[in-house]
């Protein structure tokens, strides 16, 4: 784990993005949204997303808890991720951490969507004594069973072991990454968005999100 350092921002009122309270960790400043008073809970968003994802929970949670949604490095409003940088989930983990004593949030019930819920888990089991709860919204486990893309020498003993869960990661990787990647490789954002969408949600469920969701996606 890498040393990290967080200084705590300014305190502002929640309004347009630009205006939030930020703290600056490892080198990335992180914005948030806190409300409430109580046991802090936390909320950690996924992937092709950030903070605004928890706008419907937000009031809800704080009627009774210290609530606060921030943004993980490289979604906005924080500094976009450099071209080519492969984006590990490490430094999400090594975020959260410090992020949490940053604002004095420990221990924390921590909430996860996606790669967040991940980023939630493995925060738990690195440091137990930060989490008072997980909950954990479909964390993106593949990890746990296959590289990606998968390896054959990975895949042949899961397809003895646990059939169901080895077809669908290679059904999963032939109609929703492998295609999403050659549409970005091809610079077709659009489509590739699209495409990932449907393969989780699936394209009932993405064709009903408001507009402004996608765009938030986006």
């Amino acid at each position: 784990m890498s040393e990290t350092t967080a200084t705590r921002g300014p305190a502002s009122t929640a309004g347009s993005l630009e205006s939030l309270p930020t703290v600056l960790v490892d080198g990335a400043t992180l914005a948030y949204r806190e409300q409430g008073d109580g046991e802090p809970v936390v909320l950690v968003h996924g992937s092709a997303s950030d903070l605004r994802t928890w706008e419907q929970q937000v009031p809800a949670i704080s009627e009774s808890h210290r609530v606060i949604a921030y943004s993980r490095r490289f979604a906005r409003p924080n500094e976009d991720i450099p071209p080519g940088l492969d984006d590990q989930m490490t430094p999400h983990v090594d975020d959260l951490v410090a992020f949490l004593r940053a604002i004095d949030a420990v221990p924390a019930h921590l909430v996860g969507h996606s790669w967040g819920a991940f980023i939630c888990l493995l925060t738990a089991i690195r440091h137990p004594q930060l989490a008072r709860s997980l909950v954990l919204q479909e964390p993106p486990v593949l990890s746990l069973f296959t590289s990606t893309p998968p390896r054959p020498r990975q895949v042949l003993p899961l397809l003895v072991r646990r059939p169901r869960t080895a077809l669908a990661i290679l059904e999963f990787g032939a109609r929703t990454i492998a295609p999403a990647r050659r549409a970005f490789r091809r610079g077709d954002d659009d489509a590739a968005l699209e495409t990932f969408a449907h393969g989780v949600l699936g394209k009932d469920t993405y064709e009903r999100l408001p507009d402004e969701r996608r765009q938030q996606a986006r």
